[in-house]
């Protein structure tokens, strides 16, 4: 199933569009207002996504961008086990404050993401890989790459030709 959003996510009550919908967001300034739990997260070339201040938003399974998604005050998780994927060298994540979660990271060439406050967490387990071959830059804040990645023979943090880690400020543990 797929369901398209052009504006704002306001959830009061229970939202059940199946297992393994996509709920795209379509256009730019969508933000997600209240707390709430979706099946898969998209968000589509050109659009833009919000997670504000005291806002959870959890995907059952991957987090695709091929746009703009922005973590200012909220937390943005992908469950467990699963990845966010800059899709398209134009997409860019920022999270200014807040916190992400996602298992894996899978950058495409030029795609761009900026922790410049709050918490952003991968590798959730013995199977993470981070794939950088885009821009991850921390200026302030903290990035955080599981003990998975650190440790596991079958984890990875590759930094590939192109791509690149830049530390300005904060941490990255």
């Amino acid at each position: 199933s797929l369901f398209n959003i052009g504006g704002n996510w306001t959830q009061s009550g229970t939202f059940n569009l199946g297992t393994f919908a996509e709920v795209h967001f379509t256009t730019a300034g969508c933000n997600i207002l209240s707390n709430t739990t979706l099946s898969q997260i998209l968000v589509n070339t050109g659009a833009s996504l919000t997670i504000g201040s005291g806002v959870t938003a959890t995907s059952n399974s991957h987090i695709n961008n091929s746009g703009t998604i922005t973590v200012s005050g909220g937390t943005l998780s992908a469950s467990a086990g699963y990845q966010l994927t800059l899709e398209t060298a134009a997409a860019t994540v920022t999270v200014s404050s807040g916190t992400l979660n996602a298992g894996n990271l899978w950058m495409i060439a030029s795609s761009t993401l900026t922790v410049s406050g709050g918490t952003v967490n991968f590798g959730d387990n013995s199977d993470t890989a981070c794939n950088i071959a885009g821009n991850v830059v921390v200026s302030s804040g903290t990035l955080n790459v599981g003990d998975a990645v650190a440790t596991d023979d079958i984890a990875d943090l590759n930094v590939q030709t192109g791509g690149s880690l830049s530390v300005s400020g904060g941490t990255v543990g």
